[in-house]
């Protein structure tokens, strides 16, 4: 976890909230392109999930023991070509240690999130539409602020496409944008923050970021869902005053080019969502859009000034 002590910036993952059976925190999903199948015309995909649940989790029910990932063809988007199990692979916690940063007072304790990675390697048909994956599950935390009440009603879709030969012949050897680990985050109240969406390109493709709408889908009776229905899915619904494109209000924005979030935050602390799209061009073709997920915190901590003498004759 790695704290900005220079500019001050305080960033966790959340701030304590009652155990309830709603823990889903946001999620992701990448994958790496491994070569060609042992099948003629097919590709070889390692496909991963890391999804952000509460550290209060337990049961089946919220630490679920393997994934399911549905795979649907990019031009027809009907039923689920194929849905398959990913294993889990390894798990994360991440704390904040409210003594290691002297820049903020009066700052969030008992703080913790957990990431957990499911991972399988999948063989595909190589087509001319490609792919879009997609996992599904249930259900966000209670009280977010940037969200219609009552906000654990809205479930959690991820996904990520994969290109086919109608953006170029080799467009599906491809592995899209990974986001940089970079989610401890937690911001003080009506301050200046910055918080980045940063991504790793393999491929040497070009990107650019957009603040964009989160997918709900998923909601109560619909945990890991083996078969999901098909895209589009549901927008989640977002209070008066925020949106996707605006989920911390109209005082933040992105940077298209790198990813950095900064502005000024909300003046209520709280959940709040965010979701980024990564388009990823080829040779100036959009060949994929990538997305995130998170919950970040919005604390009611204060940002430490330096306090200086009243006079000063000299300042090397």
């Amino acid at each position: 976890m790695r704290l900005l002590t220079a500019a001050c910036i305080l960033m966790m993952a959340f701030s304590p909230l009652l155990v309830r059976a709603n823990h889903i925190k946001g999620g992701e999903l990448f994958y790496v392109y491994k070569g060609p199948g042992a099948l003629d015309n097919s590709s070889v995909y390692e496909i991963t999930l890391k999804l952000y649940v509460d550290c209060n989790a337990a049961g089946p029910n919220q630490l679920i023991p393997f994934a399911y990932f549905n795979f649907f063809d990019r031009s027809t988007l009907g039923q689920a070509r194929r849905a398959d199990s990913a294993r889990f692979a390894r798990e994360e916690y991440m704390y904040f240690d409210p003594k290691s940063n002297q820049c903020v007072g009066n700052p969030p304790t008992n703080t913790c999130y957990r990431i957990r990675w499911y991972q399988q390697q999948y063989t595909l048909p190589n087509n001319a539409a490609g792919y879009i994956v997609v996992f599904q599950n249930c259900c966000r935390l209670l009280g977010i602020e940037n969200l219609l009440p009552p906000s654990d009603e809205f479930g959690s879709t991820f996904t990520c496409e994969i290109p086919g030969t109608n953006a170029g012949p080799d467009a599906f050897k491809n592995s899209n944008p990974q986001f940089r680990t970079n989610d401890a985050a937690a911001i003080c109240v009506n301050n200046y923050f910055s918080y980045t969406f940063g991504v790793d390109e393999l491929d040497g493709d070009s990107v650019s970021y957009s603040l964009c709408e989160g997918y709900s889908g998923g909601t109560r009776g619909g945990n890991n869902n083996p078969l999901v229905s098909s895209p589009p899915y549901p927008l989640l619904g977002y209070a008066p005053g925020y949106s996707g494109a605006k989920p911390l209000g109209d005082r933040c924005s992105i940077d298209p080019r790198t990813g950095l979030i900064t502005g000024i935050a909300p003046k209520k602390p709280g959940q709040y969502v965010l979701t980024a799209c990564v388009n990823e061009y080829r040779k100036g073709i959009l060949i994929a859009t990538s997305r995130k997920d998170i919950h970040v915190a919005v604390s009611d901590c204060q940002l430490v000034n330096a306090s200086l003498p009243a006079d000063i004759y000299a300042c090397k």
